[in-house]
């Protein structure tokens, strides 16, 4: 009896092991993808948005926010939509290690947004 008692919790650890792991692992990718999406982000801000050294700051644009909001959104929107809804599984579930993994990604897109403004 002691067996059958003692196989059941090694299944019972096996099958929240496995669950733990396989949330871990989309946390991962999720964070790969939002790094992958970043260098994304920027190859395309450095071959179309990014200012001539030479014309730096000689040629104003009041609206030049907006137009870097508009532009970027496409890019950006899906990402945050993502890690959003991942959130929001996280906190609903309470899985808060996952949680603390998954606030890498806004550092991620925040490095990448001062890089690009930083060429602008």
């Amino acid at each position: 009896m002691d067996g059958i008692v003692q196989a059941e919790r090694q299944t019972t650890f096996v099958i929240m092991a496995s669950k733990y792991s396989t949330r871990a692992w989309v946390t991962l990718t999720i964070l790969v993808l939002n790094a992958v999406g970043a260098v994304g982000y920027l190859v395309l801000a450095s071959n179309w948005w990014w200012a001539i050294p030479e014309e730096h700051g000689e040629i104003p644009i009041t609206g030049q926010p907006f137009v870097w909001a508009a532009a970027t959104a496409e890019i950006l929107l899906p990402f945050l939509v993502l890690d959003l809804a991942w959130a929001a599984f996280i906190i609903a579930k309470k899985h808060w290690q996952d949680g603390r993994l998954l606030l890498v990604a806004p550092l991620i897109w925040l490095a990448a947004i001062v890089i690009d403004f930083a060429h602008h």
